[in-house]
């Protein structure tokens, strides 16, 4: 069995993950990819239905470390796109975070896309990343014995230009989907034209965190596979 598990959210963010460990497919929900001491499992979203997916990971593999690994959003203005903010109560995983050139910091987690109030709010708190899933996870994780860690790559930073609203209405609560299709996109450019511009300029604006995610992503599966 791998002693390290990495639950990836998306099928964008489980990708590169599953390429480090051999997969040739595509990441669908649900999906697995394993080689030497690493697996990965694309979870879904922050959902209940996810959370099973990650409960299921956790029975299959047995793990003694997991990290959810995947994109965040900044709180302070510090933060820059690609940046790794890295969060654990273990010494050991938080090692990997500091050998990925990362920032070990607080994450919070957030029922939903976090504005620039919330995060702003949430600095005030201490905290430098918020995220989707973390609550939703440590549940299905109580009942084993592991180590969690939270490694996020900055993917807006505190003020962006990501549309919100728009990436609110295309995650699918009940199957833990990001639906990012054409349909979707065309209903709601159909409601809001403007949105065009919106994504074109996120998407510029994005493009350097991907890279950073993609490359980071890799390291630390061949990492974590080779580890003993």
């Amino acid at each position: 069995m791998p002693d390290f598990l990495i639950i990836a959210p998306t099928v964008h963010e489980a990708a590169p993950f599953f390429s480090a460990l051999g997969s040739h497919k595509k990441p669908a929900l649900g999906g697995f990819a394993q080689a030497g001491n690493a697996a990965c499992v694309a979870s879904g979203i922050g959902c209940e239905t996810s959370a099973e997916r990650v409960e299921e990971a956790a029975k299959k593999f047995r793990p003694r470390a997991v990290i959810l690994a995947g994109f965040g959003g900044a709180c302070k203005a510090e933060l820059k796109k690609g940046d790794l903010v890295y969060d654990t109560q273990s010494e050991e995983l938080a090692a990997l975070g500091s050998r990925l050139r990362g920032i070990r910091g607080k994450i919070a987690f957030c029922g939903g896309f976090a504005d620039d109030a919330q995060k702003t709010l949430l600095a005030s708190q201490g905290f430098d990343a918020a995220e989707m899933e973390g609550d939703f996870f440590r549940k299905a994780l109580e009942n084993f014995s592991v180590e969690f860690a939270q490694f996020r790559w900055i993917s807006d930073e505190l003020h962006s230009a990501a549309p919100k609203e728009f990436f609110e209405r295309a995650m699918d609560r009940q199957s833990g989907a990001l639906n990012m299709g054409f349909g979707i996109l065309a209903r709601e450019l159909a409601k809001s034209p403007s949105l065009l511009l919106k994504l074109i300029k996120f998407g510029i604006e994005i493009a350097p965190a991907q890279k950073s995610y993609a490359r980071a992503a890799r390291e630390l599966a061949e990492i974590l596979k080779s580890a003993r």
